[in-house]
């Protein structure tokens, strides 16, 4: 007969494979599905302006579709561990992906809305990652492309960009406090 112990110990083996379960489908379907065709500033320069317009909405539709996969993934937090989830979402979507693609693509206001949705959608908890030294964060380098947008939005007086948003998301991501 089993005991109280044994049919814990089983229920957390459970809800452990079924996390990692969820994390290893999750990462597939990131390698697989997510394509940003990454093209830097000076190579997008170097198109005539319509095949850069081209290229450029294509880049922000891609994203956009690597958002969504990242904040559904978030979604999943309750399911899976949160360190291999915050690997998913932040090295492999974010890094590896969206931030080459919006350093290329400068702050559009595409870019700045996704930027935006993203650092909403962060658990607070991952916030205090940025408080170690600087090279370790897995959010350094998203934290350094707010930074740039903001400061290139702010120089672009002549688009219709609201850094209201972005100036907050860039305070929240400098501030965090212990």
């Amino acid at each position: 007969m089993m005991d109280a112990t044994d049919t814990q110990g089983s229920g957390a083996k459970v809800t452990s494979d079924v996390s990692r379960a969820i994390v290893t489908r999750l990462s597939e379907f990131v390698d697989n599905e997510i394509f940003v065709p990454l093209f830097s500033a000076s190579e997008l320069a170097r198109f005539g302006p319509a095949q850069r317009k081209e290229v450029q909405t294509s880049m922000e539709r891609r994203c956009c579709a690597a958002v969504k996969i990242a904040l559904n993934a978030l979604q999943l937090g309750t399911y899976a561990s949160v360190v291999a989830l915050r690997d998913v979402v932040v090295d492999d979507i974010l890094n590896k992906h969206l931030i080459p693609a919006w350093e290329a693509l400068g702050p559009t206001t595409v870019v700045v809305s996704l930027v935006i949705k993203i650092a909403n959608a962060l658990p607070a908890d991952w916030l205090t990652d940025l408080t170690k030294l600087e090279e370790l964060s897995q959010l350094y380098k998203f934290r350094n492309c707010v930074n740039t947008l903001y400061i290139e939005s702010n120089r672009r007086a002549n688009e219709a960009i609201d850094n209201t948003e972005l100036g907050r998301v860039r305070a929240l991501l400098y501030d965090v406090k212990l």
